[in-house]
């Protein structure tokens, strides 16, 4: 089902303020007939997708006024799509519109749906009839029209239109970019005198023409407003590729070309307007007296004090009595969810009491405690990755979804995050790691979380020696994990034992006969990261000859960057160290035949370096492959370069060494 209405995000901003400024005049976008050759797009990228097309997207938003509602926006939509196969049939046939019963109705006033097949060259022609149009009612207030097309097919063109009311001043964000190519993409806005906006558009290279002009209107709100003035622009972007998800993106919200609003000052009489676009000292100020934030952590309960007296324990130091206040509190709870607020007028007594909470009810128990132990303990809010960026200038806490602890010890800066039944004492699970975030004080300030800001160690070294027996041979394999690597693990082992997890891990080693012996160290200090170990007999079996992969099929074998271009940043999250090394004795009776050459690459001479280096020593070989990265973000001029890092690394982490038997 193609998205209608998408949630608002406010990311960089650019002011564009509806004040006089606009002066280039155009004509109302008519809406040209279907023709033959809408079925047969003649752009070659059109051509080469196999998915449906969008021919036409063309919308509005108009602020209008009625004395019974005040200002209210008139949202219209039209959407022309040609289906050029199955799977997208599936998805685009069919649309859900919500809206308000009580300003629009029981049932939407406009809304127009037509099938198009092409048949023996002629055009056939047919349209939805309202005994199709299915409303879904959710409650009194809210409700959804569906309906499905007729008689459409693969190579059908569907269209339709709607109108909707919208209870609000604020504008409908436009995304000219989708999941499908679209050919034209146009949208509208009309906006009286006193209301302005800030504008950010995302993605301008498919702009193709900005068009402006005023024209003069009353609008009847709860006064008269004689002789508006109503500024109204439109944008076309024309030819405008697919935007799809790929590997390592944080979300697709912060690339795909759109256009999005926030209103920053509405008129109260005509000549007179008051601005709605806040500042963060006004929005901290507001969060610090809110009982779902600020006064709980002011002023913490007695229990919560007693609590935290026992945490704290004996510690002789400020941050061993951080450390083991974070330690019980985050092993106390079962997380539910995001969250930045207090829900359903709970109080921290209780929260703690019942042992569950949502991330912002777990963290302000664990800032209430700190500061009761006189620690410097401050909530941070932040959008996760998945959430989209967030704007360090103009607050919208809607985009905010996730709350964590900023301490401060002897002039050190500690993040916690006691919500994540895994995580060490400084550190946040990565997705908390995108940018921008608030910390919410009097004096409220941004700190930023950066990936450039993480690194992930991880070093594997696995001993390969002859057993006297002349076809068997030993492996033993250390893992010292990254500490991201062993959250994971440690969270894989909540629910499998170690038996499953290491026979898992080493089903791929070649030659294996059998799994002897394995153990994970330091599997209950979160703030250690994991060393996993394994003893295993190989048996190489006797052939004339032995083709062995020395990374003992451990390496990369896929590009995990698979599109020709990419137009947005690769995100990933964090800089990296990982190193293998291999020591191996020559299997008895036999010798090398070949084996592979050392080689050293770098991207971008100080973003990363690959390494594979090859030494022997008599019946000895030792092989290291050690690949760096020195930042998580690269841009998109950097792909082709960065595609062809892992190419090199893929091809040479599967050469393989060819050991000849002797004689």
């Amino acid at each position: 089902m193609l998205p209608l209405l998408k949630p608002r995000t406010l990311l960089f901003v650019t002011f564009i303020i509806f004040s006089g400024q606009l002066s280039a005049q155009h004509e109302t976008n008519a809406i040209p007939a279907v023709t033959v050759a809408d079925f047969s797009p003649v752009s070659t990228q059109v051509n080469s997708e196999t998915d449906a097309v969008i021919l036409l997207d063309s919308g509005s938003s108009t602020v209008d006024a009625n004395p019974q509602d005040g200002f209210f926006v008139n949202y219209y939509l039209f959407r022309r799509v040609l289906i050029r196969n199955k799977r997208s049939l599936d998805e685009v046939s069919t649309v859900s519109i919500p809206f308000s019963a009580e300003l629009n109705g029981k049932k939407l006033k406009k809304v127009n749906a037509y099938t198009y097949n092409l048949e023996n060259g002629k055009i056939s022609k047919v349209a939805i009839q309202d005994k199709d149009l299915y409303v879904e009612e959710s409650n009194n207030v809210f409700r959804r029209e569906k309906f499905a097309f007729p008689n459409a097919r693969d190579g059908s063109i569907i269209e339709f239109e709607f109108s909707v009311k919208l209870d609000t001043y604020n504008l409908v964000d436009w995304y000219f970019q989708s999941g499908y190519r679209k050919v034209k993409s146009i949208y509208s806005v009309q906006v009286p005198d006193g209301f302005n906006y800030s504008i950010q558009f995302q993605g301008k290279k498919y702009l193709t023409g900005t068009v402006a002009k005023k024209f003069v209107k009353t609008l009847y709100a709860w006064t008269n407003f004689d002789n508006t003035t109503i500024n109204d622009i439109s944008w076309t972007y024309e030819n405008v590729p697919p935007m799809r998800e790929e590997i390592f993106t944080s979300t697709i919200e912060n690339y795909i070309g759109c256009v999005k609003f926030q209103p920053s000052a509405i008129p109260t009489q005509p000549g007179v307007s008051k601005g709605v676009l806040n500042d963060w000292s006004w929005y901290a100020k507001l969060l610090l007296q809110s009982d779902a934030f600020g006064k709980p952590i002011t002023d913490p309960s007695t229990m919560i004090r007693k609590q935290a007296k026992i945490f704290a324990g004996e510690s002789n130091t400020e941050l061993q009595k951080a450390m083991g206040i974070y330690a019980n509190v985050r092993d106390h709870f079962t997380v539910t969810g995001n969250g930045r607020f207090i829900r359903d007028n709970k109080n921290l007594s209780d929260i703690y009491k019942a042992g569950i909470g949502n991330v912002a009810e777990i963290n302000l128990v664990l800032i209430a405690m700190l500061r009761s132990e006189k620690v410097q303990a401050d909530p941070v809010i932040l959008a996760t990755r998945a959430n989209g960026l967030t704007n360090q200038k103009y607050p919208v806490l809607d985009n905010y979804n996730y709350l964590v602890c900023r301490i401060v010890i002897n002039n050190k800066e500690y993040f916690l995050d006691a919500s994540s039944p895994y995580m060490a004492f400084g550190k946040l699970p990565v997705k908390c790691y995108n940018g921008h975030a608030r910390v919410i004080t009097k004096e409220t300030f941004p700190v930023f979380l950066a990936p450039d800001s993480l690194k992930e160690s991880r070093a594997v070294v696995a001993n390969i020696y002859n057993t006297g027996n002349s076809k068997n041979m030993c492996l033993e394999w250390t893992n010292r994990t990254g500490f991201y690597e062993s959250c994971d693990l440690r969270k894989e082992l909540k629910d499998k034992k170690q038996e499953a997890i290491f026979k898992s891990m080493t089903e791929a080693v070649p030659f294996k006969k059998s799994l002897d012996s394995f153990f994970i160290a330091d599997l209950k200090n979160m703030d250690n990261p994991l060393v996993a170990y394994y003893k295993m007999s190989l048996d190489f079996g006797g052939d004339p000859r032995i083709y062995f992969n020395p990374l003992l099929n451990s390496g990369l074998t896929e590009n995990p960057f698979k599109a020709a271009v990419r137009s947005y940043p690769v995100e990933m999250p964090y800089v990296s160290d990982n190193s293998f090394e291999l020591n191996m004795e020559i299997p008895t009776g036999y010798e090398v035949e070949e084996l592979p050459k050392s080689e050293k690459i770098m991207l971008n001479e100080l973003d990363g370096s690959f390494e594979y280096r090859v030494e022997t020593n008599g019946n000895k070989i030792q092989i290291k492959s050690i690949t760096i990265l020195n930042k998580a973000i690269f841009e998109p001029e950097d792909y082709d370069k960065l595609k062809d890092f892992y190419t090199t690394i893929i091809r040479k982490q599967n050469e393989m060494i060819v050991f000849k038997k002797k004689g």
